[in-house]
């Protein structure tokens, strides 16, 4: 899973670029879980989060235990991850004075990202810097908080991102106000929107921000209310993306990102991905140029362990090649002592190669399998992942049951690095086979192989040992007469190579091939079907991306392209938002002016130009008009960021989020409605940003 949480066990100093304090590092400190009772002295805790700004994981303040009343530790966190619960706290008051934003990425019982309970002695929570729970409800169980005030007069529907949040939130006691109000536990009359304490009023970061704020705004030195960057979460301190108090998503370096740069980027001269020297991992909500080396890399992660379908080559996680690798213990897991005779496999052992391709041993099926140990053909299902064992094979004294060892088709190789009697690496014997169907097996790598006294055998008579066997010796005898299996129709398939033979009947039984082979099948050409290459003694696939033939494996070897060409790649798509199709599927480069890609070659918003502009233009009355400019162009703003417009034809404005035209949030160059005497657009002549007007020159082109 990707490390979230799990980055060591032990807290670790993470670069964030968190404005609060101006404070450039932030230790990270591992969080808990309920079922760490070690946390429940107060001086576990004070070790564990003594000095830590952001805890990874959840802070459970979980029947604390002790008389010592200093909690004044918890006040260093600024975010936690998961959830906060407090259960039993002993003390009257809970101070963590500068913790931001919870972000609810784990949920107590699957729900909640504060849950407070069976507190008795507790009167107030204060959390004045809290400004966001991201993700999950708030808990605050009154019956079992009967000194608890305060926290139900603040605004829990700006904190809260969502109004499903708000909904699932239980902080509402009706109780709670004439008590506290006897109790002397009110807020001060200039808290407009709550209180925390009698003297700790919550101030609000998203329910006063103007509509043209994407997520959180901040209150201004003239009482105004101005936006943070998108990439903010809990609020900000200035306008960009370095003056959050926490990141939305992704923190770099410290700047706030929407993701993290990734690891490749498509070059136009070579038509492919090539690595980005600027690329990033994620490691958590860090991004960062390396993995630390407890963690591998998985893709674009570091993580804990690898996901599924891949497994790990040295620190990298990289696909299987079909199943994952997994190694099993078998019968005889060690090498024999002393003539001691081996282990035999059983009903309940047998269970224990589920999923396994790798068997560390021997696999061992005798008379005491099929009778002492219960194993019935169903049980030997299990085997048919298996692809390597390392020590021999042996199958005797099968059941009429068992007509096949079709359980190990996929069986590829014997290594007999522990032989039975001391030279034989394989021996089927005694048996009711009337066929084998080993139809992976390519080779025993060690002692001989032997295939005796099974009467109704056929097809072993056609195998040729220095195929699979060799060097070792190869023997078959006292098995059914080879003209008597022949005369029953009991014959190779005519694709199989004759001198090589064949395990079973059809053409995916052959120890060889005649012609080619298409997977596990041989051909009765020479010539590949459809789709597939001429690849030494097989037939290989092209690639995904060709329609009507390849000269290799790669999508710059197709005769045709199934979907798009860019350059001599065949592609599924064109690479955006770099390049369009054009009426010949071929990919083709957008103009340098659009921003989002584009449909076509034209350098104008719409149908057969950009999605939408770097830099558009607007007529007086906001109408947005199809031509993109020149994005180097220069555009005249104040200096100052005071909000007054200096150009005498045109202003720079930003389309509110909430505007009805598809280019939302683009910047455009917009005329002026008329221009006063000092030369100032009338647009601009007001106060720049305040309520929903869209005019600002604090906002910088990109």
């Amino acid at each position: 899973m990707e490390a979230t949480g799990l980055f060591s066990l032990f807290c670790w100093l993470a670069l964030t670029g968190v404005a609060m304090g101006n404070l450039s590092q932030r230790r990270t400190c591992l969080g808990t879980s309920r079922a760490d009772t070690q946390y429940r002295r107060i001086q576990d805790l004070r070790q564990n989060y003594q000095g830590c700004q952001v805890v990874e994981g959840n802070l459970l303040l979980y029947i604390v235990d002790g008389d010592d009343l200093d909690f004044s530790f918890l006040d260093d966190i600024q975010e936690i991850t998961g959830y906060i619960l407090i259960y039993r706290y002993p003390h009257s008051t809970l101070s963590l004075r500068n913790l931001t934003i919870v972000r609810g990425q784990e949920l107590y019982q699957g729900t909640w990202a504060i849950h407070v309970s069976q507190c008795s002695t507790l009167q107030y929570i204060d959390v004045p810097a809290l400004s966001e729970v991201s993700a999950g409800a708030v808990q605050f169980e009154a019956a079992t908080l009967p000194e608890l005030c305060y926290v139900t007069t603040v605004l829990w529907q700006d904190i809260l991102n969502t109004q499903a949040q708000l909904a699932a939130s239980m902080i509402k006691d009706d109780s709670s106000a004439s008590r506290c109000a006897n109790s002397n536990h009110t807020c001060p009359s200039n808290c407009t929107s709550g209180c925390w304490t009698a003297s700790s009023c919550y101030r609000p970061s998203r329910l006063p921000c103007s509509n043209l704020c994407g997520h959180r705004c901040r209150h201004s030195s003239n009482s105004s209310m101005s936006c943070c960057h998108d990439q903010c979460a809990a609020g900000c301190v200035g306008p960009t993306a370095r003056d959050c108090l926490a990141c939305r998503n992704y923190q770099d370096n410290g700047t706030c990102v929407s993701s993290c740069a990734p690891l490749t980027v498509y070059d136009p001269a070579q038509f492919r991905q090539v690595p980005n020297p600027a690329g990033m991992y994620r490691h958590g909500l860090l991004c960062v140029p390396q993995c630390p080396l407890n963690l591998y890399i998985d893709g674009p992660a570091c993580v804990t362990s690898c996901s599924s379908g891949t497994q790990a080559n040295g620190t990298r996680c990289i696909p299987c090649d079909g199943m994952c690798p997994k190694v099993c213990n078998g019968s005889n897991s060690h090498p024999p002592v002393g003539g001691q005779p081996v282990r035999s496999e059983t009903k309940a052992h047998l269970a224990t190669y589920r999923n396994c391709t790798h068997i560390q041993g021997s696999l061992q099926l005798d008379g005491y399998s099929w009778i002492r140990g219960n194993v019935s053909a169903e049980d030997l299902d299990v085997l048919r992942t298996v692809r390597t064992i390392d020590h021999f094979v042996y199958i005797g004294a099968a059941p009429a049951s068992i007509t096949s060892l079709s359980f190990l088709e996929n069986l590829e190789e014997i290594r007999a690095a522990v032989k039975f009697g001391g030279r034989i690496g394989l021996y089927i014997t005694s048996s009711k086979l009337t066929e084998l169907r080993l139809r992976s097996l390519r080779q025993v790598v060690q002692g001989n192989a032997y295939i005796i006294r099974s009467p109704d055998l056929c097809y072993v008579q056609t195998l040729n040992g220095s195929y699979f066997a060799a060097p070792s010796k190869f023997l078959q005898l006292q098995n059914k007469n080879s003209t008597v299996c022949a005369s029953e129709g009991h014959t190779c398939h005519e694709a199989c190579l004759p001198e090589a033979g064949c395990w079973a009947a059809g053409p995916d039984q052959c120890v060889r091939c005649r012609y080619q082979r298409v997977g596990d099948t041989c051909t009765l050409t020479a010539t590949c079907p459809p789709l597939h290459f001429v690849d030494g003694d097989t037939c290989s696939p092209c690639h995904a991306q060709c329609s009507d033939g390849c000269q290799g494996a790669g999508a710059d070897q197709c005769t045709v392209c199934a979907s798009f060409r860019d350059g001599p790649f065949c592609v599924a798509r064109c690479p955006a938002p770099l390049k369009y199709a054009d009426s010949n599927s071929t990919c083709q480069s957008c103009s340098p002016l659009c921003n989002g890609g584009c449909t076509g070659g034209l350098s104008t918003a719409g149908d057969g130009g950009c999605n939408a502009c770097y830099l558009g233009e607007m007529d007086s009355k906001g109408a947005p008009q199809p031509n993109c400019l020149d994005r180097t162009r220069e555009v005249d703003t104040a200096a100052d960021n005071s909000g007054l417009c200096l150009g005498n034809k045109q202003y720079l404005y930003r389309a509110p989020s909430n505007s009805l035209d598809s280019t939302s949030k683009q910047w455009y160059c917009r005329t002026c409605s008329g221009v006063l005497s000092n030369g100032i657009c009338l647009d601009c002549s007001a106060t720049s940003y305040a309520g929903s007007t869209a005019v600002s020159a604090v906002y910088r082109a990109p």
